[in-house]
């Protein structure tokens, strides 16, 4: 939650100090996202990378059944991966508008494969949580009210 707030801010942040000094290296950037053929994906982007995902989150409920909060966190990150889509990629297609290549998935899998398995590799053999702790399992059965 905290994260998807943060997100919309820094971005907005970005975009208003930009649009407001008029850079002219800067500013066409926003123009052929707000106004060009990349409109769509920056609706997209507001709706499903911040809108939708901070109403949802605001639910206790939601946050409790770790099931539904899976399938948000793993709709977020590929809303996060349409963000990242949305910021790279037209320096390479110019005015086209969104366009797809094979590269761009086999990047996205190969990056993430290489993170996921590196991850791994040093986790094992180590605990995931703090075995040494006095604390460890009054904290394991603590139900937040």
């Amino acid at each position: 939650f905290a994260f998807t707030a943060f997100w919309a801010y820094i971005g907005f942040s970005q975009f208003l100090l930009v649009w407001i000094a008029n850079i002219p290296e800067e500013a066409p950037w926003y123009g052929l996202r707000m106004y060009g053929p990349w409109r769509g994906v920056s609706y997209v982007i507001f709706f499903g990378h911040f809108v939708l995902p901070f109403f949802t989150l605001l639910s206790r409920k939601l946050k409790e059944k770790p099931g539904t909060l899976a399938v948000a966190a793993t709709y977020m990150l590929l809303m996060h991966a349409v963000d990242l889509y949305w910021l790279i990629w037209p320096a390479f297609s110019g005015e086209a508008g969104p366009t797809f290549h094979w590269t761009i998935l086999t990047a996205f899998v190969g990056v993430g494969g290489v993170s996921v398995g590196y991850a791994l590799f040093r986790a094992r053999g180590r605990y995931t949580f703090p075995v040494k702790d006095p604390y460890i399992a009054e904290s394991l059965r603590y139900v937040q009210p």
